[in-house]
């Protein structure tokens, strides 16, 4: 039997795996809030805040749930360019220690205990 080595792939879609927080109706409050008193008018579009336009300010992944209701915020260490899951481990402190995931704890307000693994797939 053969055995494959590498990425070996015929779907259409992607898995992801980011370290992150769920945002919920305040999170969402708070980083407006930021967006507005920071001036940050790349995150609004027809005067409504766009949580994806706000994460990429911070170099930050966002995905969504199949429908559009949930969104998750963090880095993606799946596809981060940054060789986080080539042939490694990474202890939970590594992870935490990354800058973008601490400039996401700084702009929550949240500790390291908040952080989520968030796991799923979605369409290229």
């Amino acid at each position: 039997m053969k055995k494959r080595t590498g990425f070996v792939s015929n779907s259409s879609t992607s898995s992801f795996i980011i370290i992150g927080l769920r945002i919920d109706d305040e999170l969402k409050k708070k980083f407006e809030a930021y967006a507005i008193n920071n001036e940050l008018r790349e995150c609004f579009y027809q005067n409504e805040f766009n949580v994806v336009d706000f994460a990429e300010q911070f170099d930050l992944d966002c995905e969504s749930d199949n429908e559009g209701d949930t969104y998750n915020i963090g880095v993606d260490i799946n596809t981060s360019g940054e060789e986080w899951l080539e042939y490694s481990a990474n202890s939970w402190k590594e992870l935490i220690e990354n800058e973008k995931i601490k400039k996401l704890l700084e702009l929550s307000d949240k500790t390291a205990d908040d952080l989520l693994i968030i796991t799923g797939t979605e369409a290229c």
